[in-house]
Parts: structure tokens; sequence; C-alpha cells
């Protein structure tokens, strides 16, 4: 089974992540875990081993790497999924992460869809 989630919000890249003070580098945790909290409501608890991917929706078409995007993503999101109990822990025996596609859209406001394959 696959849950698929639209999270009004993007992560910020990890040369951003990386020089932020810790006070709103938290902040952007827990409203990625609240935003997640919400969305992920009918999701089961204490799941064995899930996959992750990803979409993150930009409005400008402008060079970005998504090594930068994709570790801040995954890091945010496997520690909400730890923190919501649907997976034990975050390491490689409970989660796998996968593909992220950075895209565009100039039309939509920016966003992120997540997909959680259960195994």
């Amino acid at each position: 089974m696959t849950y698929e989630v639209k999270l009004l919000q993007v992560p910020v890249s990890l040369n951003r992540w990386q020089t932020m003070h810790w006070k709103p580098r938290q902040e952007l945790k827990e409203q990625w875990l609240w935003e997640l909290h919400t969305l992920l409501s009918d999701v089961p608890r204490s799941i064995p081993h899930v996959t992750l991917s990803a979409e993150i929706w930009f409005k400008t078409n402008r060079s970005r790497d998504v090594d930068n995007y994709a570790s801040v993503l995954w890091k945010m999101t496997q520690d909400a999924l730890v923190q919501l109990g649907i997976i034990e822990d975050d390491t490689s025996k409970y989660v796998t992460t996968g593909i992220v596609d950075l895209r565009v859209d100039d039309m939509s406001m920016e966003h992120t869809v997540l997909r959680i394959e259960v195994d």
C-alpha cells in the first residue's frame, strides 16, 4: 500500500539548513511534523519497513542541487515518522529513501508530494 500526501511547503536546501541557528531549524522541523501528523492520521503505526519517494515542486526554474534538498527532506520526514510512531527508528532496517524529483510549475504554490510505500 502507498500513501501519498501533499505538504504545502518545501524543505530548505542543505546549504541554508547548515547555516541556520538551531531555533529556526527546530521550528521548521516542528512545522513539518505538524503537517505530517495531520496528513498521515490514517497511516498505521509500527510499520516494519517503508520506502519513501518525493517530488518537490518549485515556482521558478533555476538550477538546484537535488541532494541538497533531499538530505533535509529525508531528515525531517524520517524524524517525523519516528515521532509519530509510524516507524520504530530511522535506520535502514525500517526505512529506505528513494528518488526525489525536483519539478517546476509556475502556476501553483510550492509544495512537496511525499509517497510512503508500506513494504
